[in-house]
């Protein structure tokens, strides 16, 4: 995975491969105007220098970029009494569809779109049984990625392997086109 990093206002390609690296090195000017050659291992200090080897300060206005998430998005659209996945998977019972399961890749936020004309409720949870149980998302013990509207928003970014992500709606009339990705 090709890692970046920002700098200030500067941003710097660490490449995957020390050869590459080696031969196209990346520079960083300091605030003193010298050059200093950047290393896929080299950390980069205030200032926009090099971290001394075995240094044990933290870096400042260090900021690291991933690559896009390779997870499977879930589309589709919902109904009072219908969920019709596009891509991904989904379920309708006793009213309430579920969107689900988006299983996560660590550091990439969670990416909730709801588009349409439509009433109801959705809320996006997490679950450890493929979304058979949904536990809705909180903050300081109140509601979190709760909907009665359209929303193109960042609800979580997942740290911790095993849990999956599912959305739970219940549309009183007309539709929902959502999406759930990374």
């Amino acid at each position: 995975m090709k890692n970046y990093l920002i700098c200030g206002a500067a941003l710097f390609a660490l490449l995957a491969s020390p050869a590459v690296a080696q031969q196209y090195p990346a520079t960083a000017r300091n605030t003193n105007g010298q050059t200093n050659v950047v290393t896929p291992s080299a950390a980069i200090c205030a200032g926009g220098v090099p971290c001394p080897a075995g240094t044990s300060s933290s870096p400042t206005n260090v900021a690291v970029i991933t690559q896009a998430s390779t997870s499977t998005a879930q589309t589709g659209t919902v109904t009072s009494s219908a969920i019709t996945p596009s891509t991904g998977s989904g379920s309708f019972s006793a009213g309430t569809a579920t969107i689900g399961p988006l299983t996560p890749q660590l550091g990439h936020p969670v990416q909730v779109v709801w588009t349409g004309t439509w009433t109801g409720t959705v809320f996006v949870g997490t679950s450890t049984n493929n979304c058979t149980t949904v536990t809705p998302l909180t903050v300081a013990g109140g509601p979190w990625a709760s909907y009665t509207a359209n929303a193109n928003e960042s609800v979580d970014t997942p740290t911790v392997s095993g849990p999956v992500y599912c959305a739970k709606a219940t549309i009183a009339s007309g539709t929902l086109t959502y999406k759930v990705t990374q």
